[in-house]
């Protein structure tokens, strides 16, 4: 569990090991569920998942890794989000930052999770991927 959880209070009692289990934030904007998703959820859900992973990191380490928001948006980095079922495909439709729309692209996937094109500045905040 990260500190700043603790410092406020915030309890978990699972009968399980420590080290067993693994907490990893969802974030949902209203209107879209797991197999429509907006870039700026997926965005932020990145950021707050690699915050409570590098919270655990000892203090040495914390130092050297780079903001939260370079290692997301950069392109040798992938993020991988988890859906709980398999998807085939997807496709990114929605406002570019030039605000043009009907933005697709398809990319293959394996098991229950895909990765995010989040490195991508041209695909805007708002638009969607889509899984099928």
């Amino acid at each position: 569990m990260a500190a700043a959880a603790f410092a406020k209070g915030a309890r978990l009692h699972a009968h399980r090991p420590e080290g067993a289990l693994d907490l990893e934030p969802e974030i949902l904007s209203f209107g879209t569920t797991r197999r429509t998703r907006r870039f700026g959820d997926l965005r932020l859900q990145c950021r707050v998942a690699l915050s409570l992973h590098l919270d655990e990191l000892p203090l040495y380490l914390r130092a050297l890794a780079p903001p939260v928001g370079v290692i997301c948006n950069s392109k040798n980095f992938g993020y991988y989000a988890y859906t709980g079922f398999p998807a085939g495909s997807a496709e990114i439709r929605g406002a570019t930052a030039s605000g043009r729309n009907g933005v697709t692209d398809r990319k293959g996937f394996s098991g229950g999770g895909y990765a995010a094109p989040l490195d991508h500045r041209s695909i805007g905040e708002e638009a969607i991927i889509e899984l099928k």
